[in-house]
This record gives C-alpha cells, sequence and structure tokens, in this order.
C-alpha cells in the first residue's frame, strides 16, 4: 500500500495548531483586527503596511430636559504599524512528507514555532509595556503578596475594566516568589489553592493560574523598563495645563534623556498632597482617589536651566475644565503651578521588571495576509485560524541543488485601549 503523503495545506494548519497551542499570549490579546480596521475587509498586507482602528466614542450625559447643542464626535481611532515580519528557513525531503504529521511536527513543525513564538512574545510585551501608562508596585520588592498583587487588578478595577478576560505575565522570579509563599504558609488559604490549578499540558500549553480573578501565566518575555536619569526637584512650570504635553522645569540642567519613553510620572508628592492629580473613573468620571499615572511617549532631555515639556499620554483632560475636556475626562483638575512630579518607574538609570496585567482587549495584534507568489515556486500556502495567519512556500534552490522551505508571520501589534492594563513593577 502507498505511502500517504502530507500536503503543504495540512502542514501549515499543523503549525497553526502548534501556534496556538503553546503560547498563550494569541489566546489572551485581542486578535479579531477585522472588527476595528477601518479599511474594508479582503486584500494582502505587505511590511510597513499601517492599520487605522477604530475606538468607541465618549459622551456626557446632561440634565434635561432642554440642551444647549449637541456635543462633538471625535470618532477616536488608533494606528497599527505591521513592522515585523518574522521568516524561519526549513529543509526537508519528499521522504520526510511520508512521516505522520505527529512526527513531522515533532522533527520540523515544534522547533520553528517555538522560536516564532518567542519572537512574537518579546516583541508583543515591548509593545505593552511602552502602551500602558497606569503602573503599581514597590521598585525593589517582588509582588508576591494578595496586597502586592492586588494592587494591578485594583487600578483595573478603578478604570472600570470588565472582570472577565483578565491576564497576567509574570516573570519568573515573580511567578516562584508566589508560590513559595504558597508552598510555605505565608498566602491565605484561597489565594494559595489557586496555584494548584496551574498546570502544563502534555503538548506544552500552560493552564494559567486563577488569581484575584486574573488568568495568571509565566512569561519568559516579560518586559524590563530603564528609567530616565532624572536628576534636581522637578516640578509643573504653569497652571491650568491641559493636553498632550505638560511643561515643567526644576530638573538638572542639559540632561540627554532625563526621563524616558516608557516612564510613567506623578503629579503631587502622594495621593494625598495638596492639589495632587487625581485619576478620574472613565465612565463615573468620578475621582479614583489615587493619582492619575502618565506615560512618557517620547524620551525627553533638559535644557540650560532645567527646563523640559513633556510628551504624554493620555492627554491632560480634567473634569474641571470645559465641556469637551469633561467628555474626554482623564483625571478631576490641571496639575498645581509648581506641582511636584514623581516618576513612578525606578530611580535614575535603573531597571525595573515590568510584569503585565491587562484585559482581554487591552493589546491588538494582527497577523496580516500576505501575497502569494504563484511562479517560480513549488508550492506556496496560506492559511487563517483564529486571527492568526501564516504563509509557507517552497522553492528550488539551484545553485545549491536543495529545496527551502520559508514560514513568514506578518504581523503588529498595539495597544488600542491601554486604560484596560497595568504595569506591575518591582
Amino acid at each position: 500500500m502507498a505511502n500517504t503523503l502530507l500536503t503543504p495545506t495540512t502542514i501549515i494548519r499543523e503549525t497553526l495548531l502548534l501556534l496556538e497551542a503553546t503560547c498563550p499570549m494569541l489566546e489572551t490579546v485581542n486578535t479579531d483586527w477585522e472588527q476595528y480596521y477601518t479599511g474594508g475587509a479582503g486584500g494582502t498586507f505587505k511590511k510597513g503596511a499601517q492599520l487605522s482602528l477604530r475606538k468607541p466614542n465618549r459622551y456626557l450625559s446632561l440634565d434635561g430636559p432642554t440642551i444647549t447643542g449637541g456635543q462633538d464626535t471625535v470618532e477616536p481611532s488608533v494606528n497599527l504599524n505591521i513592522n515585523q515580519q518574522k521568516v524561519i528557513a526549513l529543509e526537508f525531503q519528499d521522504k520526510d512528507l511520508t512521516l505522520t504529521i505527529d512526527r513531522f511536527a515533532e522533527r520540523y513543525l515544534k522547533p520553528a514555532v517555538s522560536q516564532l513564538r518567542t519572537d512574537m512574545e518579546v516583541y508583543v510585551n515591548a509593545v505593552a509595556k511602552n502602551g500602558i501608562f497606569n503602573a503599581v508596585g514597590a521598585i525593589g520588592t517582588i509582588p508576591n503578596t494578595p496586597a502586592a498583587f492586588g494592587a494591578a487588578t485594583q487600578r483595573l478595577d478603578e478604570y472600570n475594566v470588565p472582570m472577565d478576560s483578565r491576564n497576567a505575565y509574570l516573570n519568573p522570579a515573580t511567578m516562584t516568589a508566589i508560590r513559595t509563599a504558597a508552598a510555605t504558609g505565608a498566602l491565605p488559604a484561597v489565594f494559595s489553592q489557586r496555584l494548584v490549578e496551574g498546570a502544563l499540558l502534555s503538548d506544552g500549553s500552560q493552564l494559567p493560574y486563577n488569581l484575584l480573578n486574573v488568568n495568571t501565566y509565566m512569561g519568559q518575555a516579560t518586559p524590563q523598563h530603564t528609567a530616565g536619569a532624572q536628576g534636581g526637584t522637578p516640578v509643573v512650570n504653569g497652571a491650568s495645563q491641559v493636553g498632550s504635553f505638560v511643561v515643567t522645569s526644576g530638573w538638572t540642567a542639559s540632561v540627554t534623556g532625563v526621563l524616558l519613553q516608557g516612564d510613567v510620572i506623578q503629579f503631587g508628592a502622594t495621593d494625598a498632597a495638596a492639589g495632587a492629580v487625581l485619576a478620574c473613573n472613565p465612565q463615573t468620571r468620578l475621582s479614583t482617589g489615587v493619582r492619575a499615572c502618565w506615560l512618557v511617549t517620547a524620551n525627553v532631555n533638559s535644557d540650560g536651566v532645567g527646563n523640559a515639556t513633556i510628551p504624554i499620554y493620555p492627554a491632560i483632560s480634567p473634569m474641571s475644565g470645559t465641556t469637551a475636556q469633561k467628555q474626554q475626562a482623564t483625571c478631576m483638575t490641571s496639575p498645581l503651578n509648581g506641582q511636584t512630579i514623581v516618576v513612578v518607574t525606578g530611580t535614575a538609570s535603573k531597571s525595573t521588571v515590568n510584569n503585565i496585567v491587562m484585559h482581554k482587549d487591552c493589546v491588538t495584534l494582527a497577523m496580516v495576509p500576505m501575497d502569494v507568489p504563484e511562479k517560480g515556486v513549488i508550492w506556496a500556502v496560506q492559511e487563517t485560524y483564529k486571527g492568526m495567519t501564516l504563509r509557507m512556500v517552497q522553492a528550488y534552490d539551484v545553485l545549491n541543488d536543495k529545496r527551502i522551505t520559508r514560514l513568514d508571520a506578518l504581523f503588529g501589534a498595539v495597544v488600542q485601549y491601554p486604560e484596560l492594563g497595568a504595569r506591575l513593577i518591582y
């Protein structure tokens, strides 16, 4: 009886299944990018393409029965750059196609998928770290208690983040510290019991721990962040500032990188400080009682007298301001002139671990279709499964007398809803 040959379609479908099973990130971020895409359905993409993704409008409800006019419709959107193309070269012979799919996967596909998964996890974690503005944690202390871990879930609660589909990605040191605390009885029984629910399946996939209603995974790509050089006694320079930049003074003069992209700042030495800028719940628009966090979106230098203009996200849009500012409110008040600036993300030029806790919709990952060549190849296939698209092409290398098979993934990611996440730092 003749051997049954594996087909290219069978091979690429198995590759997609392996990628899904061994990469929890693909299950725990939003991959349904097409529902937000404003460019229409269908088509293929090349590296460098940009997708515009819709975000919902925000409105204020007004006291009736009369109204004084309509509210502006902002139609917010975010750009997702398709800037990552990962290629893995495979070599196998026709005789290998007589293997069972399980043996073929073990020999060729699993090593390829392992590397692809790692590359994607490193990239998406870095995107999340540089796009999420809320940051909590004690520098130098691993968050291995319910209170420390709960600081992140509290911040999600304060921003009205849905209770379902919350996920955490902790580095090995954090996860080990939590397990050790549980094993020694240092954690409450309920918290410890949740730790036994995590497990590895035979295919290498990871079942999450359920900690405080958060599906918690150990990740190998948890990002670190190096804080800016800082220096001086920085304060806000000018009252009633609004928008995506804040003018400051009091930094050490002429410092390159006084703040770095990904740094997080707050206005006010403590939550209770006079004039501290407190965050507001994006739905109720009531104060959360804690200082708002502001993400530094580009590297910042101080000038010759210690002034610096800091680009921030979100924009300062106070509830104490105009109707338009209330509609897009991010805080209760603007910072006062002379208000103390606190850098949350660590001391000068030091690195911190940034565990990520977020809702599934915080980050959108787009793995997009590519052009599939029809000429000059032995075969070429492309398949999409659960928002993941891979392309596989085999061609003959006439110079070296062998067949080369390439596996391509073209993708990009963006923090579409930054308010749905928090960085748990130490």
